[in-house]
């Protein structure tokens, strides 16, 4: 009975130790530097945006659009490409930033000052023509007329001028979101110390 003890313990022991140095957090080649995870695609994928490129679009976009509205101005087609070079025109380089809050703000701003101009130069055909003269030379568009008009068209240009600047801000601020200090965890095992952790990795 003694000699089948000896053997029957060998046959237990020899698995139970085998299955105890097996670790599932080891790899088969084990290294003390580990690599830390790849960053997300996105990050991976990400292009920096030019301010250049944005100013450009800002002052470009509207300028065509103009432009090819007032070699068309006789027609329908002239007047919708006039109008939306003035109200959308200028938002090009905040779409292109990818900054939407902007471009809301400065299609309601000019959306507003365009309209201001529109409702004075009626008002001042319509003064033209119904108010009383006593000579045609004296016709003219009164003082409230004029300044809706002035004072809508001031409100394009400054909305313009806005825009050019806030959408180089807008794309600083779209890079940044991408720059910022990248950081990750993962298991891994440490040979040094037989024994299992955390690996930490902080990008800048």
């Amino acid at each position: 009975m003694e000699r089948l003890i000896i053997p029957l313990l060998v046959a237990i022991l020899l698995p139970v130790l085998a299955t105890a140095q097996y670790n599932p957090l080891v790899d088969e080649k084990p290294s003390v530097n580990q690599i830390p995870p790849p960053p997300p695609d996105e990050l991976i994928s990400f292009k920096p945006k030019s301010e250049k490129t944005a100013k450009m679009l800002t002052v470009a976009v509207p300028s065509a659009a103009i432009l090819i509205g007032s070699v068309f101005r006789k027609s329908d087609f002239g007047f919708i490409m006039i109008t939306t070079g003035i109200v959308f025109g200028p938002s090009a380089g905040n779409v292109y930033a990818e900054n939407f809050e902007s471009v809301v703000k400065g299609i309601s701003l000019r959306s507003g000052g365009f309209g201001l101009m529109v409702v004075g130069t009626y008002l001042g055909l319509f003064e033209y023509i119904f108010s009383p003269h006593s000579d045609d030379d004296d016709r003219s568009i009164g003082f409230f007329p004029k300044s809706l008009i002035i004072g809508g068209a001031g409100i394009i240009l400054y909305s313009w001028v806005h825009d050019y600047f806030k959408s180089a801000e807008n794309v600083r601020e779209y890079n940044g979101e991408y720059e910022k200090p990248f950081f990750t965890f993962a298991p891994t095992y440490f040979p040094k110390q037989k024994a299992p952790g955390i690996s930490v990795s902080l990008s800048f």
